[in-house]
């Protein structure tokens, strides 16, 4: 999977990325969860409430903050239930809302999530690479 087949989005000033599988299951940045959950050491709360990290099967090129990419680590949505449901702050109940009661249905009915406040101009643009990455999975498979 390559890094265009991330998806950023924002919670709160907070990066959240996700990723469609190839089964269609959507994936969502450990990291960037963990973050937006308030966490203050992301990969002790990652290692100790996530069941799903398996090595390299859920590992995803993403750009950081510096412009590097990075291969980052994605959850199943099992694993960033137990990331919220661990938690102890109450920035988890508003990501948890903003999370499966937007993004998720959102993405499942529509293949994406198109951010609240986003320009006519932004939206288009995000359809316009939508639309190149179904026409290249599409050639994909015809091949």
């Amino acid at each position: 999977m390559t890094e265009s087949n991330v998806q950023p989005f924002e919670f709160r000033g907070n990066p959240v990325a996700t990723v469609t599988a190839e089964n269609g299951t959507v994936l969502f940045c450990a990291k960037h969860v963990a973050t937006a959950l308030g966490y203050s050491n992301t990969n002790d709360a990652i290692r100790k409430h996530c069941r799903h990290i398996d090595g390299v099967a859920n590992r995803y090129p993403i750009t950081d903050s510096l412009g590097r990419t990075q291969q980052a680590v994605f959850l199943t949505e099992g694993d960033v239930y137990r990331l919220i449901a661990s938690s102890k702050l109450p920035s988890a109940v508003e990501f948890e809302h903003w999370l499966f009661d937007e993004v998720v249905p959102q993405i499942r009915r529509t293949g994406g999530y198109i951010p609240q406040g986003e320009t006519p101009e932004e939206t288009m643009a995000r359809a316009v690479l939508i639309a190149q990455k179904t026409i290249e999975e599409q050639r994909k498979q015809l091949d």
